[in-house]
């Protein structure tokens, strides 16, 4: 007897692997579809964080720029985009909001090849970004009063600044210790300020010294002479102890067929010297005290902050008190061994672009 069973199994078959062929096609383009899909959307959050750094670059640069902001943050963002690879829409706009923040927003078109099976062939992405100038009070002018000056050594303690954009500091003041009498360890103070023709000219040592707006670096140097004179000035007294009339002379001076010539080379201390700042001690004066009596740190270069503290306000009152003996003798870690103090008056101001901070708006 015929047994219809096999061939009707492969007939079976046949219409089976048909209908699976179908099915897994229906199946699997849906899917391919939300991947390709989801694909586009990664590709769309990826280039709204591109065009977001681009924006905050922009941002930064148009709030840190002292004129021509706009223009600025224009130039940042198009070379920023140029290595994006996307393609802006419309005009970016820059601009500065009533709160004073610097505003860069922008839009682009991005690519959808998935999705334009669906009927979305691209995208647009927007985002915007917000920055603001932090503004940090540094010193306006100056007022040095000589509190304390003692010692056998010769001293002068210069203040220099720089200006953005000089190949060199500028010299702008010096206050000069000369001993007098060795057996009390005094002397006698004195001051020379530059004056509008770029000269050094005698002034009271309280003499009020105007910064230009456009410094971004100031510091402090004193030069000792273990000799009891200054430059170009040779000693004619013995130093020693007993003495109560400390001379000098120009070098080469002949007295008494005696030639008094300078030998000696000078020791010198400066703020901008990370062997030599932690010589200075700097306090803060309130009221009749003075409080912090802060020594400069080893081996760092002090910042405009911690040299000249403002405190965040109009004006204050710094005390320093600078040791003449090289870094890690005795005494130079005492306070009350200080060889030249020194009060400063401040008057700052938030006017100075070179110490204001630049930093994105949350």
């Amino acid at each position: 007897m015929h047994n219809p069973f096999p061939g009707r199994l492969a007939q079976f078959a046949r219409i089976e692997d048909g209908s699976i062929g179908v099915i897994a096609a229906l199946t699997i383009a849906p899917l391919l579809v939300m991947g390709g899909v989801a694909m586009d959307f990664a590709r769309v959050n990826d280039a709204r964080a591109r065009l977001q750094s681009a924006l905050d670059s922009a941002a930064l640069a148009g709030a840190g720029s002292a004129s021509n902001q706009a223009a600025t943050a224009s130039t940042v963002f198009a070379n920023a985009m140029r290595q994006t690879g996307l393609q802006t829409l419309g005009t970016p706009s820059f601009r500065t909001d009533s709160t004073g923040a610097f505003v860069a927003s922008a839009q682009a078109s991005v690519a959808m090849p998935f999705a334009a099976i669906v009927g979305y062939s691209s995208t647009t992405v927007g985002a915007q970004a917000q920055a603001l100038r932090t503004q940090n009070y540094t010193p306006q002018t100056l007022s040095f009063a000589i509190s304390g000056a003692t010692g056998w050594y010769w001293k002068q303690v210069d203040l220099y600044v720089h200006t953005a954009g000089d190949a060199g500091d500028t010299l702008m003041a010096s206050f000069i210790y000369q001993p007098v009498n060795l057996n009390l360890a005094t002397g006698a103070t004195s001051a020379l300020f530059r004056n509008s023709a770029g000269q050094m000219v005698a002034g009271a040592v309280t003499q009020t010294i105007a910064l230009n707006s456009g410094f971004d670096k100031i510091y402090m140097k004193m030069s000792v002479y273990s000799d009891g004179c200054g430059p170009g000035m040779a000693p004619t007294t013995p130093m020693q102890g007993s003495t109560t009339s400390y001379k000098c002379v120009a070098s080469g001076t002949t007295v008494n067929r005696t030639t008094y010539t300078k030998t000696t080379q000078p020791t010198i201390y400066a703020t901008n010297d990370p062997n030599t700042a932690q010589n200075l001690f700097i306090g803060l004066v309130e009221g009749t005290s003075n409080v912090g009596k802060t020594q400069l740190a080893p081996g760092k270069v002090p910042s405009i902050f911690t040299l000249m503290p403002c405190g965040g306000g109009a004006s204050n009152n710094v005390q320093y008190a600078w040791e003449d003996t090289p870094p890690g003798s005795p005494g130079v870690g005492s306070w009350a061994q200080q060889d030249f103090i020194f009060n400063v008056a401040l008057t700052c101001s938030t006017g100075n672009a070179n110490f204001q901070n630049v930093k994105l708006k949350n």
